[in-house]
């Protein structure tokens, strides 16, 4: 065909691209998709597991699991101090041990407090710190200009473990398998994953200020192509957090992504009881439309990345939070079937948008001496907002019925999609400043 590039250039560009990113992120890559098929045999029917096992309105099970994830803020906190002055290996060992506890330990769990204790493990030593110390190695791995592409193939990984763990779970169900089966091997995978991960994963912290800083004026050189551009924009931050909450445009963009993010919260705790009660699907169906779910985010992501990359981040994510806003708030008025799935692609695009672009964006404005913290407040964040999901949403859902809480969801995706934007002049303004500052001097 006329315009079509032959099989040996698609081979090659395929080629330099895997090799511009370093063995140990495909490493991390991998680890990440073992680590999340394992969980996927479990996290989509946790929310159920517990109402059934229980006995409890879907408030009780949304202030369970966004009260604890809530509770456990300020212990993720810590883990971005750990992950900057112990290293990102132990906070990402302690993770596996945390979500492997707490999935073994629901398997048998039968009392309201056991519940609450192992979901407070995961939500505070859990997910949330996996995700920061993986964040920050991929920006210790990458310089600015891949770190998109690195975090939409991280991205890609850990949808792929969706797609494979909810699948196998739906299998299995169908064979008749029950759910304290699927959550004990759940567990069991869990701790398989971190033996390799202790031995194959090397630490990529910076271990002296020199590499961190010739790490921050080689990815400044390359965001601004200016040497003394480059110096400009290295940070001189105070220790600690204070840098970190002194940051206003970071701190903003943090309000902001709470939008989305709120919406996001209601997919996996939320929206499979609505689906199951009033869509009428059975449970080893949505294990299923899951695992459909996530195949559409992993064959998206990396096309609606380069498709947009011309666009400014905001923008992008504020497509994203249009998407989240219409895919799933839309989905929970849709017949099962074509429209329901349809509505889902549409929430895959804002899906692969939100979590690579974003966890772009705070690298890109954290100092590299403090690229930890950054990154576990961002996660802290993004935790707290998903929390949001299952805490207003199963109290919303109580009150308002499930088609009425996801009619604020598609509200709340929209005003997302108009803030965003708003945020893309305050960001771009500020290398120029620097610019500015450093020719005065």
């Amino acid at each position: 065909m006329i315009g079509t590039p032959p099989q040996g250039a698609i081979t090659q560009r395929v080629r330099r691209g895997v090799r511009a990113l370093p063995p140990q992120f495909w490493l991390l890559a991998a680890g990440s998709f073992v680590f999340l098929a394992a969980m996927g045999l479990a996290f989509p029917y946790t929310s159920m597991f517990i109402r059934e096992r229980l006995g409890v309105s879907m408030g009780i099970v949304g202030l369970i699991m966004g009260g604890s994830a809530l509770a456990g803020l300020p212990l993720q906190m810590a883990g971005g101090h750990v992950s900057d002055r112990f290293g990102r290996r132990p906070v990402l060992a302690t993770a596996v041990v945390a979500t492997a506890t707490m999935y073994v330990g629901l398997a048998f769990a039968t009392h309201l407090w056991q519940v609450v204790l192992l979901v407070f493990i995961e939500r505070a030593f859990g997910w949330p710190m996996f995700l920061a110390s993986s964040n920050a190695m991929v920006a210790d791995l990458v310089r600015v200009r891949r770190r998109p592409e690195a975090y939409g193939v991280l991205r890609f990984a850990i949808m792929s473990g969706v797609v494979a763990g909810p699948a196998l779970a739906g299998l299995a169900l169908a064979a008749g398998a029950s759910l304290p089966q699927l959550f004990a091997a759940a567990g069991v995978a869990c701790f398989l994953f971190l033996a390799p991960l202790l031995v194959f994963l090397r630490e990529t912290h910076p271990d002296h200020r020199s590499e961190a800083l010739a790490h921050a004026v080689a990815a400044a050189a390359d965001h601004a192509g200016d040497v003394v551009g480059a110096r400009a924009l290295v940070p001189r931050a105070p220790a600690g957090y204070r840098a970190v909450f002194r940051d206003r445009r970071f701190l903003l963009f943090c309000a902001v992504a709470l939008l989305p993010l709120f919406c996001l919260g209601q997919l996996y705790t939320t929206f499979p009881v609505v689906a199951t009660t009033e869509l009428g699907l059975p449970a080893s169906v949505w294990g299923l439309l899951i695992a459909v779910y996530a195949i559409m985010v992993a064959a998206l992501q990396l096309p609606v990345l380069r498709l947009t990359r011309r666009r400014g981040a905001m923008v992008r994510l504020g497509l994203a939070s249009a998407c989240f806003g219409i895919g799933l708030g839309g989905a929970a008025f849709a017949a099962p079937g074509w429209q329901l799935v349809a509505l889902l692609g549409i929430l895959a695009v804002g899906d692969g948008l939100l979590s690579p672009v974003s966890s772009s964006v705070v690298t890109e404005m954290a100092p590299v001496e403090l690229r930890g913290r950054y990154v576990g407040i961002w996660t802290l964040v993004w935790m707290f907002g998903l929390s949001l999901g299952p805490t207003v949403g199963g109290l919303l859902m109580d009150a308002l019925g499930g088609r009425g809480l996801f009619g604020l969801v598609l509200a709340a995706g929209l005003l997302g999609a108009v803030a965003f934007p708003l945020l893309q002049g305050r960001r771009r303004a500020q290398p120029a400043l620097a610019f500015r500052k450093a020719k005065r001097g």
